[in-house]
């Protein structure tokens, strides 16, 4: 721990962790042993690496040096410096790994000590402060360099001084240094790196290539080959050859792996001979794979060629050398031979199907199509036209068959002794008095021409039986105010007083809806008459009832309340007009009083309807 007044530190001694990677004897993966070699000083080492966790082994403890070691991470208790987060014990120091308490009151009479300020109070000079504090050096840092043998190490010395101001023990740091090595056995065999090269640390400098001797060789020659610092190999038997980066391989280029066979082609991939095969395996010989007997590339098994395949061309069994190996015998082919198979394309070129009844035959996908059919046909519909293949002579025989005697108004025409006879006639009758049927021989189309004539209810007018009136020959339906009329008689149109048409004659009304006068509310027999009932006032609007007391009968608002609703409920059977009262008792609330005059009611009719010290103004109010 650190001891500080309340802007100084009394002591900050860094601690420095050295990384490093110890070497260790063993035994490497392919089985040979590394450790201490004869040949060289006992102090260089060969490893396959370090075994520590991370390259510092820093376990975050001030009171521990953190070391890499042959066995792993180490982490030895010091007597550094510490500060335990108080600052009245003294000056910690570091004892079993852990900040220990100092030797009591850091302060001196008369100064005293103040835990929340973290200094001595009440000096008045600088001998009332305590002694400066020297602490011991710091480990040696090599820069974090695992070969380095010259570093430094450090220490703050912290001495005191009285503020004459606020009588308080400030506090001054000043950093020491010095040099410090340590002895090459120290690194040696250490792992260590030079850019992206790994190595080994040997006498105070990382070797990157083979050691040999107890010296860094380069490590890329036949005789003395390795990297990492490992010990150098000597190349030889099965591996003669050192590559760039300090191995002993069979090769490292092409012409290093000629095997005298002319048939193959040697390289050198992955540092390995390999010998391809470019004709082809017999009897595990690699043979040139140009013959018959073997045939064949690309280091596969020899074949010999035979049927199907019986030439042997670019090292490989083929159907055929040329067009002449391929004919088929088929004319609508044309044979040739392409990369060793048989091609047989088809062709277009004239054949004979063996048919004296089809011509100009042709081959099509392979094969002799047949061409056009002779022509046999005399013109004749009544005969079955014919060709007899193996001559190719024609014949006619007569048939049954349908056919067209040129009259489109017969139908089912057939063949009988080779000429064509007439079959039924066409049924043109549509079943109407009123049009004259007929049909025409040249396009078999059935003709209707209106009559005249009488029908059953009226006369033939445009074609149909007109029970209407009938408007320049048209039959309309002589019903409507347009066109009005009795059966079969001209139309008139209706307008002025008698605008609608009732019976075939024009009338002023067809129902009551069309008369709405209070005093001609129905329609009787074509004209307005009065009302008979309250139902025929029902066109009249908002006179709903029939007095049958007047003369002539009239349609009213009322005759009695049952008329009357809403705001108006009463029936004044004088006036015959649906009002709000009649008498005081239709009245209620502020407004009690029935006014005879208006049959409205009001809130008063005279002062005395009025309380004291009010009266009935003209407007029928209090006030």
């Amino acid at each position: 721990m650190n001891f500080n007044f309340p802007a100084m530190s009394w002591v900050l001694v860094p601690l420095l962790a050295v990384g490093c990677a110890l070497p260790r004897a063993g035994t490497n993966r392919d089985g040979s042993v590394t450790g201490l070699d004869s040949s060289v000083d006992a102090e260089v080492f060969v490893d396959s690496g370090p075994i520590c966790e991370t390259p510092d082994c820093n376990d975050g403890k001030p009171c521990t040096d953190d070391l890499c070691t042959a066995t792993g991470c180490k982490h030895v208790p010091n007597t550094d410096p510490c500060d335990n987060g108080v600052f009245c014990d003294g000056f910690d120091t570091c004892a079993d790994g852990d900040c220990q308490a100092g030797d009591g009151d850091p302060c001196v009479a008369p100064t005293v000590c103040n835990e929340p300020r973290r200094a001595c109070l009440g000096c008045n000079d600088d001998s009332d402060c305590p002694m400066a504090n020297v602490p011991e050096w710091s480990t040696c840092d090599f820069g974090g360099s695992p070969c380095e043998l010259s570093g430094t190490h450090a220490r703050t010395v912290t001495s005191f001084s009285c503020d004459l101001v606020t009588h308080e023990c400030q506090s001054t740091t000043t950093p020491e240094s010095e040099a410090c090595t340590r002895p090459a056995t120290d690194t040696n065999g250490a792992s260590c790196a030079v850019g992206a090269s790994s190595g080994r640390c040997q006498s105070g400098s990382c070797c990157t290539g083979c050691l040999g001797g107890n010296r860094c060789r380069g490590g890329t020659s036949d005789g003395r080959c390795g990297r990492g610092g490992m010990m150098c190999s000597s190349c030889g038997g099965a591996t003669p050859y050192c590559t760039g980066v300090g191995s002993c391989v069979e090769c490292v280029r092409d012409g290093q792996c000629g095997d005298g066979n002319g048939n193959t082609t040697d390289r050198c991939t992955g540092n390995v001979c390999v010998h391809v095969c470019t004709g082809c395996v017999s009897g595990g010989s690699c043979v040139a794979g140009d013959s018959t007997s073997a045939c064949g590339t690309s280091g596969r098994a020899c074949s010999s060629c035979g049927s199907g395949s019986p030439f042997c061309v670019g090292s490989a069994c083929v159907e055929c050398r040329n067009g002449g190996d391929c004919d088929d015998g088929n004319p609508c082919t044309d044979d040739s031979c392409t990369g060793g198979s048989c091609v047989h394309a088809n062709n277009t070129a004239s054949c004979n199907d063996g048919n004296r009844c089809t011509l100009s035959d042709r081959c099509v996908s392979g094969s002799c199509q047949a061409g056009a059919a002779k022509n046999c046909d005399d013109g004749e519909v009544c005969t079955t036209d014919s060709c007899d293949p193996s001559s190719g002579a024609c014949g006619h025989l007569p048939n049954t068959a349908a056919c067209d005697d040129g009259d489109a108004c017969t139908l089912s025409d057939r063949c009988s002794g080779g000429r064509c006879q007439p079959g039924s006639p066409k049924n043109c009758d549509d079943t109407n008095v009123c049009t004259t049927d007929s049909c025409n021989s040249s396009s078999g189309a059935c003709g209707y021409s209106n009559n005249s004539r009488s029908c059953t209810g009226g006369v033939c007018g445009g074609g149909s039986c007109c029970t209407g009136c009938l408007s320049a020959g048209t039959c309309l339906a002589g019903d409507t105010p347009s066109a009005c009329g009795a059966a079969g008689s001209s139309c008139q149109p209706c307008s002025g007083g008698t605008p609608f048409c009732v019976s075939g004659g024009c009338a002023e009304c067809e129902v009551d809806a069309n008369c709405t006068s209070a005093t001609k509310a129905a329609c009787v027999s074509g004209s307005c008459a009065p009302c008979a009932n309250t139902a025929d006032c029902a066109s009249v609007s908002g006179l709903p009832a029939c007095d049958t007391g007047a003369s002539p009968n009239t349609c009213v608002e009322c005759l009695d309340d049952t008329n009357c609703g809403g705001g108006t409920p009463r029936c004044n059977t004088t006036t015959q007009v649906c009002v709000e009262c009649l008498v005081n008792a239709d009245c209620g609330g502020s407004t009690s009083f029935c006014k005879p005059s208006t049959n409205i009611c009001v809130e008063c009719l005279n002062n005395g309807d009025c309380g004291p010290g009010s009266m009935c103004s003209a407007s029928n109010t209090c006030s």
